[in-house]
């Protein structure tokens, strides 16, 4: 839903923030009595278009941001039961089907990010520490990893 926002189907909206933000809490939600039992740590995934603004960014940028809400929320709700909650926030990812469907916008990110474009393999080890015994008191953060598009 990235675009002119004037020219966007309305029809679209309520649906689309549904599947972005719904399916992390129907997920969350169908996973929390297990973690309750053991503790364990969440991982949502949002684009930083939830962080920050951008031109034809304002249906995704919305629905992204209220992953964000929602992963700040629910980390201070159930933070006692032992479960933490976060969210990896990339902007650009190469390698990825999502990059090559935008592949024309991606020069100027490439341009501007000063430590190059994320791939999988940059993003994989944050999402293996968080869920780590050395990230034990680390709940409800929004971990942009971006090559430095963004800071």
């Amino acid at each position: 839903m990235a675009g002119l926002f004037g020219k966007a189907n309305a029809d679209n909206f309520a649906a689309h923030s549904a599947l972005v933000i719904g399916t992390l809490q129907k997920l969350s939600y169908a996973a929390l009595p297990h973690l309750s039992v053991q503790g364990g740590t969440i991982i949502g995934f949002a684009s930083d278009a939830g962080r920050f603004a951008a031109p034809r960014q304002a249906v995704i940028g919305a629905a992204f941001a209220g992953v964000m809400g929602f992963v700040r929320n629910l980390a201070m709700e159930v933070g006692r039961n032992g479960v933490r909650v976060h969210c990896l926030s990339p902007s650009f990812v190469a390698d990825t089907p999502a990059y090559a469907m935008h592949a024309d916008r991606a020069g100027s990110a490439i341009a501007r990010a000063g430590l190059g474009l994320p791939s999988p393999a940059d993003i994989a080890p944050m999402a293996l520490f968080l869920c780590s015994p050395g990230a034990a008191k680390i709940t409800g953060q929004i971990i942009s990893i971006n090559g430095g598009l963004n800071a």
